[in-house]
């Protein structure tokens, strides 16, 4: 009796702990006298960092867990996500963050790909204002995007990176797949669902930051983020029009509190619309020299495999037919980085960020419970499985036709590069589809050297950039870092 009592009560503790994390997760709503205490729960410990000699430490950036869906009998948190985020490197924290600002910097949020893919991949290897070095230590990035604007990233969905679904997860609410968000265990199956969660995200950090609200809003990622980003943006428009039908019966009433000033999306090397995507790969592969004719016809076969079935809605058969082209591809070429072809048989690698996210150190300096593990939990891709061969071609017409849109890709990426992106570009349905496939393709320089080509009408720009394989910001810092000034009005 007395081990049984024993092992009721560890696990009662247990319990009340878990609550007790979860619940500091929540952020409180604003008011003059808790937003700078909510604020600074978030505060990253710089000095904690592991700087290498000589490398000024950032003056202030801010990173943690928000909860965004709760158990409604306890109020736990059954998922959270991390996000770290850099006010603008040329904008005080007075003018940014504690009091009433006219104009604050442009804000950018970025997501990562995958899916299942840490956005700290950004971060510390693209435009992010931090670098990892091999020993581990920090340095600065000398072409970061946050030298003007402030940086949000956001690791999405729940259970990539730091971002948690708990042992609570059953306890998230149904809902059809058809006709809004979807979950499994917790962990989200669709487009909706990315979308619902990230708006959740969004409004508890304008909680935590008021004065953000005031800053135009750009939405930005790579790779699989071609269906993040569309999806968040929708995802807002529907927000900003119904915020004023404010309903308590309603799950997501907590989502009609403020308006979210979107003003652009940019996404770089996008999976958008894979059933048009996945035609390219057998030529593009034949034209880079890396298979052979027939092998070419193989990895073909694959494609329309593919198409058909996604035609069908067999999601499942349709993404495992895409999966093959890519194992095929692999061992047609003999491991051919397929991100960037010019690396060769050379894969890309994010091991000093992951070890360095999984020192405890800098777990404290984060904000992020110890016993929490930076990884990239498979169960987030299983889970996603079906939605791999669905398009977001649609969602990005609508927002053409009120917002920037801004989609570039890499010169030497295999998977979602220019020639991959040629179709549904062209194919999207918006207004100005005539206007813009008349527009004329031009030469883009940074002084004498040519680093691109441009075509535009209206709110779309294209961008074809150079020298840059699926990560355009990290191939090329200095002509992404123009071309996203130029979306957000800073050049």
């Amino acid at each position: 009796m007395f081990v049984r009592g024993l092992a009721i009560t560890l696990a009662l503790l247990l319990y009340i702990g878990f609550v007790i994390l979860s619940l500091s997760t929540r952020v409180p709503t604003p008011t003059r006298s808790n937003y700078t205490a909510a604020a600074k729960q978030y505060l990253v410990k710089h000095s904690k960092l592991p700087w290498a000699n000589g490398v000024a430490p950032i003056k202030e950036s801010f990173a943690g867990l928000v909860g965004i869906r709760f158990v409604a009998t306890f109020f736990v948190a059954n998922a959270s996500l991390f996000f770290w985020f850099f006010p603008s490197l040329t904008q005080t924290q007075t003018q940014t963050q504690t009091g009433p600002e006219d104009d604050p910097a442009p804000l950018i949020v970025w997501l990562q790909g995958g899916p299942g893919s840490s956005s700290m991949i950004g971060l510390f290897y693209e435009m992010g204002p931090l670098r990892v070095n091999n020993d581990l230590t920090l340095t600065r990035n000398n072409w970061t995007w946050n030298e003007k604007a402030s940086m949000l990233f956001i690791d999405n969905p729940a259970g990539v990176g730091y971002s948690k679904v708990s042992p609570t997860s059953q306890s998230t609410p149904s809902f059809s797949a058809t006709s809004g968000p979807s979950y499994k265990n917790g962990y989200v199956t669709n487009q909706a669902a990315v979308g619902r969660d990230l708006v959740l995200f969004l409004e508890e950090f304008y909680k935590l930051f008021p004065a953000q609200r005031k800053a135009k809003l750009y939405l930005t990622g790579e790779s699989y983020a071609g269906k993040y980003i569309p999806s968040f943006a929708n995802a807002i428009i529907e927000h900003n029009k119904n915020m004023s039908e404010k309903d308590e019966t309603n799950d997501d009433f907590r989502l009609k509190q403020y308006f979210f000033p979107l003003n652009g999306i940019a996404i770089g090397n996008g999976l958008t619309d894979p059933a048009s995507q996945v035609l390219a790969h057998a030529p593009l592969a034949l034209a880079l020299g890396l298979v052979s004719k027939k092998q070419s016809e193989v990895l073909n076969s694959y494609a329309q495999d593919s198409v058909q079935k996604a035609s069908k809605g067999q999601w499942r058969e349709a993404t495992l037919a895409r999966n093959e082209i890519f194992a095929k591809f692999k061992e047609f070429s003999g491991n051919i980085n397929p991100y960037d072809v010019r690396k060769g048989s050379v894969q890309n690698s994010w091991v000093d960020m992951e070890t360095l996210l999984n020192i405890d150190t800098v777990k404290k300096a984060l904000n992020v419970p110890t016993v929490y593990k930076f990884e990239k939990d498979p169960k987030v891709a299983e889970a996603m499985f079906e939605d791999g061969m669905k398009s977001s071609k649609g969602v990005v017409s609508e927002t053409a036709e009120s917002l920037k849109v801004l989609l570039y890709q890499g010169q030497f990426d295999y998977r979602d590069g220019i020639l991959s992106c040629n179709d549904w570009i062209s194919q999207l349905e918006w207004t100005g589809q005539k206007d813009y496939s008349e527009a004329p393709r031009n030469i883009w320089k940074i002084g004498n050297t040519t680093v691109g080509y441009v075509t535009e009408h209206k709110h779309l720009r294209r961008v074809e950039v150079l020298h840059a394989g699926h990560l355009s910001p990290k191939d090329a810092p200095e002509a992404t870092r123009e071309m996203i000034y130029e979306l957000i009005g800073l050049n």
